[in-house]
């Protein structure tokens, strides 16, 4: 089974708005991967501890490193739109 994160999440041009609702999008897939390995442990008599452990230790690290792009390029594109805006902002407010 592959469960991936929707295409427009890992475009380079995903709109910040988008980039809003990941973490609920990462919620889902967090719980989607719980519930495919207490399927497999149900088969395969594995304890839900061991499941458990998996999913805390090794899921959101790869969920992490599944938006890691997304988010640092987001981050990026905020920054460069920041330093554009801050000339402006500083104009307005020495003829304050």
């Amino acid at each position: 089974m592959s469960t991936q994160l929707p295409e427009q999440f890992l475009s380079v041009d995903a709109p910040r708005e988008k980039l809003i609702v990941l973490p609920r999008d990462m919620a889902v897939v967090h719980y989607k991967i719980r519930e495919t390995l207490r399927e497999i442990a149900d088969q395969r008599q594995i304890s839900p501890a061991d499941v458990t452990y998996a999913v805390d230790g090794y899921a959101d690290k790869l969920l992490g490193y599944a938006v890691y792009n997304v988010e640092r390029k987001a981050g990026a594109r905020d920054r460069a739109a920041d330093r554009k805006l801050a000339p402006a902002c500083s104009s307005l407010v020495a003829t304050s």
